[in-house]
C-alpha cells in the first residue's frame, strides 16, 4: 500500500540509504538522497574545473554498485 511505501522510503531515509541512484560521493548522496529519475542535474563550472571528471566518477561509481548507465 501507499502507506507500507512511504514508511519504507522513511526508513531507509534514516538509515542513510539513498532512494535515488547513488553517485558514490558520501557527502554529495547524504545531500542529495541520491539521483532521483527526472531530475536534472547540472554541473556548472570554470573550464578545466573537473566537470567532465566528476559526471565520470559518479558514472562509474553507479555502475559499479550495480545500476546501469
Amino acid at each position: 500500500m501507499l502507506i507500507d511505501e512511504a514508511l519504507d522510503y522513511i526508513d531507509e531515509a534514516a538509515e542513510g540509504i539513498p532512494s535515488g541512484v547513488p553517485s558514490g560521493l558520501t557527502q554529495l548522496d547524504e545531500l542529495s538522497n541520491g539521483l532521483q529519475n527526472g531530475e536534472l542535474i547540472i554541473i556548472a563550472a570554470r573550464p578545466a574545473m573537473g566537470k567532465s571528471v566528476l559526471a565520470t566518477t559518479i558514472q562509474k561509481n553507479a555502475a559499479h554498485m550495480g545500476w546501469p548507465s
